[in-house]
């Protein structure tokens, strides 16, 4: 037996070191393995870095309540962990008629939502704030925000390591066995012990569930493929710049994001494959990415395009589906935590998960703060 531990956190992602910084303030022993060679290394490291404002799910869902929640813990979060913020908010055009009725529903469930500070503004307003953006109208959302994914997972992990958490990175799960006392992991670093199992594996979340028995989960790997602008077009927008979304389930459209580093992003695109190790890019999706962003942006500098790179997402919408599925967090052994589907806005939520989990995890040990 190589380690036992109270809670052991599967999957060091911006969700699994958001968890287990989060149990990291109480008196438990705590492990979070991560199969690659590093925190933040699968869908947390290749991302928009947006924090969403709560416009596109349903109310009462999971997405909806997660991401206005853990929004609104970001700018305290990003403070204790020296992470750079920017509320630099967003504007969802519309060109047609049409996509202005589009703006009224986005509105109406963002309200619903209570997202606070909405506003649907003219194509003049619009062109105050965004000189270079054509459009009919817009919604303005004031409170859209972002954030380097990637560093922002760093430190919730770093800072979970000072407060006694133990990570070890390269450490695959090869199989679970429930066990009397809780449940015993084998993994390429040895065997576990642990009394409570957090799955937080994200693109491989149903394979870990499935090694338990519980196989009733299938998650669809979604590549997105994105471009990146160099930092002399950082004056070209100085908002996020979203299309009206298309009639697929959880897609966003190709969009416009200025990053803290001043590049601005293109992307993503949105295409389910089959291998769910294939981050590459492609001539026809860089294509796809370029005729969308002149739709955004007619002026935009193509030979200012300096790389392109593409992440993999973990869907539990089927393509097929035109509604997109909410997140799945539950209890569905005793002590055995399931974290399915969390996509976007999986960044933005991350905080209010990990608070949620804990509670959850509440409900069956006592958590003695320290």
């Amino acid at each position: 037996m190589r380690d036992k531990s109270d809670i052991l956190v599967i999957g060091a992602g911006v969700v699994g070191g958001a968890i287990a910084r989060e149990l990291s303030k109480y008196k438990v022993k705590i492990i979070l393995i991560e199969k690659e060679n590093d925190v933040s290394y699968g869908v947390s490291k290749a991302n928009s870095g947006v924090l969403h404002t709560g416009l596109y799910y349903p109310p009462g869902s999971l997405k909806a309540k997660l991401c206005v929640e853990g929004r609104l813990m970001f700018p305290k979060l990003a403070t204790q962990l020296n992470v750079p913020y920017k509320l630099c908010g967003k504007h969802v055009i519309a060109r047609t008629e049409d996509e202005c009725k589009d703006l009224e529903n986005l509105k109406n469930v963002g309200e619903n939502n209570g997202v606070k500070g909405l506003k649907i503004i003219s194509g003049e307003e619009l062109k105050k704030q965004e000189p270079n953006i054509d459009a009919i109208s817009a919604l303005y959302s004031p409170v859209a925000g972002i954030i380097p994914p990637y560093l922002f997972t760093i430190a919730s992990a770093e800072n979970a390591l000072e407060n006694g958490v133990k990570i070890l990175v390269n450490t695959k799960v090869l199989d679970i066995k429930e066990v009397d006392s809780g449940y015993k992991l084998k993994t390429t670093k040895g065997v576990f012990h642990s009394t409570i199992i957090v799955n937080s594996a994200g693109l491989y979340a149903d394979r870990i569930s499935a090694m338990i028995g519980l196989d009733k989960y299938k998650l669809y790997p979604c590549r997105g493929e994105y471009l990146l602008l160099d930092k002399n077009c950082s004056s070209l927008i100085n908002s996020m710049i979203y299309p009206v979304p298309p009639k697929v389930a959880g897609v966003l459209g190709v969009h416009l994001t200025p990053t803290l580093e001043g590049n601005i992003l293109i992307g993503p695109t949105a295409e389910f494959i089959r291998n769910r190790e294939a981050p590459a890019t492609t001539k026809e999706k860089i294509k796809q990415l370029i005729d969308g962003a002149k739709q955004l942006l007619p002026k935009i500098p193509l030979n200012q395009i300096i790389y392109a790179f593409s992440g993999v997402r973990s869907k539990i919408t089927p393509p097929e589906e035109k509604d997109s599925r909410d997140f799945i967090i539950q209890e569905d052994l005793r002590n055995f935590f399931n974290l399915i589907g969390i996509e976007s806005p999986g960044l933005t939520s991350a905080p209010a998960i990990a608070k949620m989990v804990v509670q959850m995890i509440e409900q069956n040990i006592d958590l003695t703060e320290k």
